[in-house]
């Protein structure tokens, strides 16, 4: 256990990491990434980590990328079997 700043209890706590998933929303689309947070045992508040929050926004956009660019590619190949129909 470590202690770090919790802000809802306004003091150094002891604080345990749990592994979650959390969904963020991109352009109207739900993201899930899983994510290690810090957690205050006294309280249970998710505690504030520059760093991590920075790496997880990173990963979400990632995940949006991927997902647009699926999308994007299904999309074409929809396209390009609707016409080839059109064709015959």
């Amino acid at each position: 256990m470590t202690k770090k700043f919790c802000a809802n209890c306004e003091a150094y706590r002891d604080t345990k990491a749990e592994d979650r998933i959390e969904t963020y929303k991109v352009h109207g689309k739900s993201i899930p990434v899983p994510v290690r947070v810090d957690v205050c045992l006294t309280c249970g508040e998710t505690l504030f980590d520059k760093e991590r929050d920075s790496d997880m926004l990173h990963r979400v956009y990632t995940a949006y990328r991927r997902q647009a660019q699926l999308a994007d590619a299904i999309e074409a190949l929809t396209a390009d079997e609707a016409t080839k129909e059109t064709e015959q």
